[in-house]
């Protein structure tokens, strides 16, 4: 090949793992702008909150998820600095937005009322 250029990209490690997917496995990367993560003893509450449901809670937490694609949806309130509230079910749910990291930490969940 006369006269052409070699090019070299340097990349993280997680985004050649996405690339990896996408190419040689034949997967879809995800789209998702935002990782979404609970602290630990919020699991316990979410299951003291749904009074042992597991069905409810497991679609309780799909509905957060949804918020890796609109972490800021209508309906969601700012609070002090990077903390957001929003009433999913009847539940209100306490988050922090990272920008930077694209994470989102589910930090409380209160029963609304």
């Amino acid at each position: 090949m006369k006269g052409s250029k070699k090019y070299i990209t340097i990349l993280p490690y997680s985004e050649f793992k996405k690339m990896e997917r996408m190419v040689l496995r034949g997967m879809k990367v995800d789209k998702r702008k935002y990782d979404v993560r609970f602290k630990e003893e919020l699991l316990v509450d979410l299951l003291s909150c749904f009074k042992g449901d597991v069905a409810k809670m497991a679609g309780f937490i799909e509905r957060v998820n949804l918020l890796r694609d609109e972490p800021y949806p209508n309906g969601c309130e700012k609070l002090e600095g990077e903390i957001y509230k929003i009433l999913i079910d009847d539940l209100f749910l306490f988050y922090r937005v990272d920008e930077k990291l694209r994470l989102i930490t589910v930090v409380l969940v209160e029963v609304a009322g």
